[in-house]
């Protein structure tokens, strides 16, 4: 079983894995093949 670290503060920037995670929750269409700035951008749309 993996660990995962929670994140205390929003100082820090959100990791791929994070954003992914953002995106498929929207249901974010492509999302898999997008960057970590790729999927940034879509979702502060």
């Amino acid at each position: 079983m993996a660990t995962e670290k929670q994140r205390t503060g929003s100082s820090e920037p959100k990791t791929r894995q994070e954003l992914y995670r953002e995106a498929q929750k929207c249901d974010l269409p492509g999302r898999s093949k997008m960057g970590r700035d790729e999927l940034e951008r879509a979702l502060r749309r």
